[in-house]
């Protein structure tokens, strides 16, 4: 549940940078997330 809402969160941040196509916001709130994910994650 919570990697879903950090994609969403991921997502939206990029969703910010209108220069970017919608293809290249997906990948890159995508890796956002995936980021967020591995810094909140314990060890």
């Amino acid at each position: 549940m919570e990697e879903c809402l950090d994609l969403i969160a991921g997502m939206a941040m990029v969703e910010t940078s209108s220069d970017r196509t919608l293809g290249e916001a997906i990948d890159g709130g995508i890796a956002t997330a995936l980021d967020i994910g591995k810094v909140r994650k314990p060890p």
